[in-house]
């Protein structure tokens, strides 16, 4: 599915998977645009917001406090994650993941690559 002109996505709930989450968020950020991706997280993500850590650290970037909370199973409450802020936490343990999305996922090599987005 390509639909022109996204410029950001929002997750209201985190998907099951990564391979999910990668695809959900690539929506936006097509044919070398950049776009704002923005996901809430919830204490019973814990297993996402690890996977999500990890690209992160694939990638290079900046693990923010929240998502390092949630990923061990602490919780947290973010006041918005990501290159460009703006994201807003609500309340109850649920951050929102916000970032620019430029980058690609590369399924063959099973790799990340932000391609200098800031995401």
């Amino acid at each position: 599915l390509d639909i022109k002109n996204v410029q950001f996505v929002v997750n209201y709930d985190a998907p099951s998977n990564l391979e999910d989450y990668v695809h959900r968020i690539g929506r936006t950020g097509r044919a070398g645009e950049k776009g704002d991706a923005y996901t809430c997280l919830y204490d019973s993500d814990s297993s996402m917001a690890s996977q999500i850590k990890k690209v992160f650290m694939k990638t290079g970037q900046q693990i923010p406090q929240d998502l390092h909370e949630i990923a061990s199973g602490g919780g947290g409450i973010a006041q918005g994650w990501g290159a460009r802020g703006g994201g807003k936490g609500g309340g109850g343990g649920m951050p929102v993941l916000n970032g620019e999305w430029g980058g690609k996922y590369a399924q063959n090599g099973g790799g990340y690559s932000n391609g200098g987005s800031g995401w």
